[in-house]
């Protein structure tokens, strides 16, 4: 669906942007990959270098709230809950079951 709809819609390309810090990609990591097998060999991004590692971890998780997958056993072990919960991310209460 992704694929589809770049090819459809390129344009959007310019207003969606990658995200990237350090050479590494915090935002559109799935466009990344529909791109690449779309043939694309430059995309448009916007270098977030400057943030700090607060501030890139944030936009991760806020970014991906609606549509992203998520590995829960990397978030369990990786990441603070209370962040998580703070940035709108529905969490799993252990202590209600």
């Amino acid at each position: 669906k992704l694929k589809s709809s770049i090819e459809q819609f390129p344009e959007m390309l310019e207003v969606r942007p990658l995200v990237v810090a350090n050479g590494y990609v915090v935002g559109g990591n799935m466009r990344l990959l529909a791109m690449k097998d779309l043939g694309y060999k430059e995309v448009p991004v916007i270098d977030v270098t400057d943030w700090t590692q607060g501030q890139r971890d944030e936009f991760m998780i806020k970014d991906n709230l609606n549509f992203g997958d998520w590995d829960y056993d990397l978030l369990a072990n990786e990441w603070e809950g209370t962040d998580l919960a703070e940035w709108g991310m529905d969490l799993w209460d252990v202590d209600a079951v």
